[in-house]
């Protein structure tokens, strides 16, 4: 494949202008060659950028979108969010996920990372429509034994499932919720699990004085620490929100060479708190982005969450130079293939091709003073996306679902659930 002549391409180094990509063998063959070979898309109306990564989500919950707002995490979580989950099987999850797959890839992201349930189902739909995903069981016992070894089992199988009955684009994950609801025998097997894999370690971090607060009480030692000392943190450890961490857990974080994803919609759609993101990156602490779900958000829009990370660190530091372009960049994408520990992320010889060309040419993207800046804070209109090295999107159509049939699907769905 051919990505001729664009406009711009946005690698790590610099923003080239007039260059062609070279695709081949799922892979980023080249820059600046023209070889003909194959199909060749004329980019040159396009900016190419690295697919968005979307690193803590739960695409099922699009079936609830709308269904609970103007409500603390606690009550939405015990007075909507659990009851509706209750209802769920793997049919239904498997709709709310295609359709915010549909959503995703319209928006840019070719890349996402998901706790949840019936992730055999998830993955399925995820094989089906081409994106890239990293999926796990969300795990949690609260200290019941039985539930412990029901959740650790079902985790290890859906992981089996994933590694060995689903394309390369399908990875597993081990999930167990947080620190908060997960006892320290589920919290030290999901690391064996993770291990046996070779798999991320996934899970919510910190996200509320509650969560801290509790852990404070029972353990003595904030949730970071609590996860030093049980030896979950590394490389491998993927903590989703990280609002409520001191310099010192940062410091431990950054040490271990863990991943912190910051949700800012989220987080401020339940008020829980502003994460120290420019404190994070200070200290070298690997920070990517993600959406949540979209319960909570309401939309799975990574460009959005990049505009609302650049503003958030700003303001809450009184400091408009916090949280540049370049770093907000890397956040939504580059610094994820380096949780994940895979060559995405960038638009660089060696790499996936998982490539996004936004439309230049759109009334928010003009004029053009500064591509960054203008994909920051304007937005983007993605017309193309391509997936290890397969047009997934074209003209902004998603190939091989029928998105009318998924709209309608889910909309029956979400209405059983919540009637």
């Amino acid at each position: 494949m051919l990505l001729k002549d664009a406009r711009f391409v946005l690698t790590p180094g610099k923003v080239l202008e007039n260059e062609s990509i070279v695709v081949e063998d799922r892979r980023i063959k080249s820059i600046g060659e023209s070889d003909k070979k194959g199909k060749v898309i004329d980019a040159s109306n396009y900016a190419v950028l690295p697919g968005l990564v979307n690193m803590h989500t739960h695409v099922s919950m699009n079936l609830f979108r709308g269904v609970s707002d103007d409500k603390e995490l606690q009550s939405w979580l015990e007075e909507e969010i659990w009851p509706l989950e209750e209802k769920l099987d793997g049919e239904k999850c498997y709709w709310g996920a295609m359709h915010a797959f549909v959503e995703m890839i319209k928006t840019g992201t070719t890349c996402f990372n998901d706790m949840y349930f019936f992730m055999d189902k998830v993955a399925e739909a995820a094989d089906k429509i081409g994106i890239r995903g990293y999926l796990g069981h969300g795990m949690l016992d609260m200290g019941d034994e039985y539930k412990r070894e029901e959740e650790l089992e079902e985790a290890s199988r859906v992981a089996e499932e994933l590694s060995e009955n689903f394309s390369d684009r399908i990875n597993p994950t081990v999930t167990p919720h947080s620190c908060e609801i997960c006892s320290e025998e589920l919290l030290l097997r999901a690391k064996e699990l993770a291990n046996k894999h070779e798999a991320p370690l996934h899970m919510h971090l910190a996200e509320t004085h509650g969560e801290v607060e509790k852990v404070l009480k029972e353990k003595g030692k904030r949730p970071v620490e609590h996860l030093k000392d049980l030896g979950l943190l590394d490389e491998q450890f993927v903590g989703a929100h990280g609002v409520h961490l001191t310099e010192k857990d940062i410091k431990i974080l950054s040490g271990e060479n863990a991943t912190v994803v910051h949700n800012p919609c989220s987080n401020m759609k339940l008020a829980s708190g502003v994460a120290p993101v420019s404190e994070m990156l200070q200290k070298n602490l690997n920070v990517s982005l993600g959406t949540d779900g979209v319960a909570s958000n309401n939309n799975l829009n990574m460009f959005e969450e990049m505009k609302f990370t650049a503003l958030l660190q700003k303001l809450s530091r009184s400091d408009s130079t916090s949280m540049p372009l370049n770093e907000v960049v890397k956040t939504s994408s580059e610094n994820a293939g380096r949780a994940l520990n895979e060559k995405i992320g960038k638009v660089e010889e060696g790499y996936l091709a998982d490539l996004i060309l936004v439309d230049i040419d759109s009334i928010g993207m003009t004029p053009l003073n500064s591509l960054k800046s203008n994909l920051v804070y304007s937005g983007a209109k993605v017309d193309t996306s391509i997936i290890n090295g397969e047009v997934v999107m074209e003209d902004g159509k998603v190939k091989g679902v029928d998105e009318q049939r998924i709209k309608k699907r889910v909309e029956e769905i979400s209405s059983e659930l919540v009637s």
